[in-house]
C-alpha cells in the first residue's frame, strides 16, 4: 500500500492506478480514491502529463469513459522503475534491508516484471544474444518466480531480467562462478 500523505505521493499513486488499468478511469473515481478535489486532481493530471511525455506515453481522454495512459510496456516499466518505485525503496519493498543500489534495482525489476505479468502486461524484447551462463542464472530465478506465482514467463521477460542483471551487476559476460 502506498503512502498518499503528500502531493508527490498522491501523484505517484494516481499514476500507478492509471498505468495498472487497461480500462478508462473516471476523474471522479480518481479524485475519490486519493480524497482530493477535482481542481487538485486537474493540477496533478497536468504534472502527470509532463512526467509521461519523457517516457513516450500518451494520456488519453474519452468524455464518457474517463482517462487512461497508453504506450509500450518497456516505457511503462521504465517509468515505474525510475519514478514510482525508486525514490523511497523501503516504502515499496520492505522485506530487504540493504543499501546496495544495484541489488535494489534488480529486486525492483523482478517485482515489477512479476506484477506486470500477473495483470497480463508483457514486454517484447527480442534480438538479444545472451551469455549462456548468465542466462542460466536468469532461467533459474525466473523458474522460482513462475513456481511461486503460478505464471509463465516468456523469453522476452527473461531477456528483460537478463538486461537488468547485466546493467546492475559486475558479472563477467564470459564466466559466472556457479557456486556464487
Amino acid at each position: 500500500r502506498m503512502n498518499i500523505d503528500s502531493s508527490t505521493e498522491r501523484i505517484k499513486y494516481i499514476l500507478n492506478v492509471l498505468l495498472s488499468s487497461d480500462d478508462y478511469i473516471s476523474l471522479d473515481d480518481l479524485s475519490e480514491t486519493v480524497f482530493i478535489s477535482k481542481n487538485t486532481l486537474n493540477k496533478y493530471i497536468k504534472t502527470i502529463k509532463e512526467i509521461i511525455t519523457g517516457y513516450d506515453l500518451e494520456y488519453i481522454t474519452k468524455p464518457s469513459l474517463g482517462v487512461k495512459i497508453i504506450g509500450s510496456e518497456e516505457q511503462i516499466r521504465k517509468l515505474y522503475a525510475e519514478y514510482i518505485l525508486s525514490s523511497d525503496f523501503n516504502e515499496y519493498v520492505t522485506f530487504i534491508k540493504t543499501s546496495d543500489y544495484n541489488m535494489k534495482n534488480i529486486i525492483i525489476h523482478l517485482a515489477l516484471m512479476t506484477t506486470r505479468v500477473l495483470i497480463n502486461h508483457y514486454i517484447h524484447l527480442y534480438n538479444l544474444t545472451p551469455d549462456a551462463s548468465i542466462m542460466g542464472l536468469v532461467n533459474g530465478l525466473c523458474k522460482e518466480i513462475e513456481d511461486k506465482y503460478d505464471i509463465v514467463l516468456s523469453q522476452s521477460e527473461k531477456n528483460y531480467m537478463y538486461l537488468q542483471l547485466i546493467a546492475n551487476t559486475h558479472l563477467d559476460t564470459t564466466y559466472v562462478d556457479d557456486e556464487n
